[in-house]
């Protein structure tokens, strides 16, 4: 613990910024979803979006550091850190910085025959920046999920960010 401490104290200003920000908007879409609805969470974080200019693209530094924070908070918070909370809390960060993002939510069919469903974030450039797992291009995007700019999923996932 002492370890992580110091990891943590030894962060750039900005990913300590964005570790802070992820692992309290985490904390906040697990009591949001589990009190409200999705769609009245989709126009909750839409209203968030409305009040920043995401209309430019930002560096891919930044989008790592995004990634990176999203993934780390929800592995530390005292929450169950699931894909759609990181999808959504990456969501927001993004818009904070001005970066359009879609959330994809699809389905696949797993081998023992369940459906299993995931979200994960896509950039404008069609690159999956949160939720990339080795199965990603098995499942179906939902069409019409949401983006900032109103444009609907991607019709297949997308490839992931290259790092």
């Amino acid at each position: 613990m002492i370890k992580k401490l110091r990891d943590f104290h030894e962060l750039p200003p900005r990913a300590k910024k964005f570790w802070l920000a992820a692992a309290w908007l985490a904390l906040a879409m697990r009591l949001l979803l589990t009190i409200a609805p999705f769609p009245v969470l989709r126009a909750l974080v839409a209203k968030l979006h409305k009040l920043h200019d995401v209309s430019h693209r930002v560096d891919a530094d930044t989008l790592n550091e995004i990634a990176w924070a999203v993934r780390s908070a929800a592995r530390w918070v005292p929450i169950r850190g699931t894909c759609l909370i990181q999808a959504l809390v990456g969501q927001i960060l993004c818009a904070c910085c001005g970066q359009p993002v879609t959330l994809c939510i699809g389905v696949t069919k797993s081998k023992q025959g369940t459906f299993e469903a995931h979200a994960w974030l896509v950039t404008s450039e069609g690159k999956t920046l949160i939720g990339q797992v080795p199965n990603l291009k098995y499942f179906v995007p939902f069409e019409g999920v949401w983006a900032e700019n109103g444009a609907r999923s991607p019709a297949r996932p997308p490839t992931s960010l290259a790092h």
